[in-house]
């Protein structure tokens, strides 16, 4: 027997007993309305993490999976490369997403060196710099340099996993990291601003997501190879607006309501809003966009494709 049938004789079995056991979760919608383009450049043919310009309205960063350099890219929402920019005193093992954030007003980006596909790594890291101001009469796509300001490195609560998925949430002061590859999906937390930067921290498991949907048939059919991951979390993002994060796979996107009152915990066992997204080669990373109105994914593989849809409107209102 070939290995491809072998693993289909054990794979569509369990993927069956999922499907036929477990309901799905929440209301579930189809996105409408969806803006979908491809890149101008070829650079970000492993594009795995996404966030939206803390300083500019219409602009994304976005970075590679491993075997690129320590470089980020800035985006214009029409597809066309903006910049690329060094991450001096930055390494690139595997980096799997990315987040913008402001700190006491200030603009920051910071990037997850976190990915572990065999669950080996002890340490993983972080790397925050400032966001940098794009210049204005620069021939695009201009070329940037920036020092690395602050690096957290960690280990998890539990022993090595695979991560994908980072998110900040300064009102809580909280670094938010998913597990993929788990069944349910671990969530996991740090401090924005540990009082000890220089030792290696450990991240908390404080819960885990248990309402996403199993794959079903469709997944199977649709891919055969992807259909184990095709609603496990690869990329998280969250909306400081309204408090709301956003978890996203290769099927589908769930946005899960944090009130204030609410832990980390609470917000991510509850039920959240499920969106069935268009099914892009392999989506990699997502964002909350046009100043939290529209959600952003970006996609794996040449071409490069990135999506905008209208976010649902959020009734929760953040401080």
């Amino acid at each position: 027997m070939t290995r491809s049938r072998l693993l289909h004789r054990l794979l569509v079995p369990a993927l069956l007993v999922l499907v036929c056991t477990v309901a799905p979760a929440g209301a579930s919608t189809e996105a409408s309305a969806v803006n979908q383009i491809t890149l101008s450049t070829d650079q970000l043919a492993e594009a795995s993490g996404l966030a939206a310009s803390q300083r500019a309205p219409g602009v994304l960063w976005a970075h590679n999976d491993g075997g690129d350099a320590p470089t980020l890219y800035a985006l214009a929402t029409d597809g066309r490369l903006l910049a690329r920019l060094t991450l001096e005193a930055a390494t690139h093992q595997d980096w799997e997403d990315m987040a913008s954030f402001r700190d006491q007003g200030e603009p920051w980006l910071v990037v997850a060196d976190v990915g572990d596909n065999s669950a080996t790594r002890e340490t993983l890291t972080l790397y925050f710099l400032r966001e940098p101001e794009l210049p204005a009469d620069a021939s695009f796509p201009a070329d940037l340099a920036q020092r690395v300001e602050r690096t957290l490195r960690f280990r998890l609560e539990g022993g090595p996993a695979d991560i994908e998925s980072l998110a900040v949430d300064p009102a809580r002061d909280a670094i938010i990291l998913v597990g993929k590859r788990q069944t349910p999906p671990a969530v996991y937390q740090l401090p924005l601003h540990p009082p000890d930067t220089g030792r290696v921290l450990t991240a908390e498991r404080i819960g885990q997501i248990p309402r996403l949907p199993p794959p079903d048939l469709s997944d199977i059919r649709h891919n055969f190879t992807l259909a184990p991951f095709l609603r496990q979390p690869t990329a998280l993002d969250h909306d400081a607006s309204t408090g709301r994060f956003l978890v996203a796979g290769y099927a589908d996107a769930h946005l899960f309501a944090c009130p204030p009152s609410l832990s980390l915990k609470a917000c991510f066992a509850a039920t959240p809003d499920t969106l069935q997204l268009p099914m892009l080669p392999q989506t990699e990373g997502a964002a909350f966009c046009q100043s939290g109105r529209a959600l952003c994914f970006i996609s794996e593989k040449l071409p490069t494709l990135l999506m905008q849809l209208p976010s649902p409107v959020s009734d929760t209102t953040a401080p």
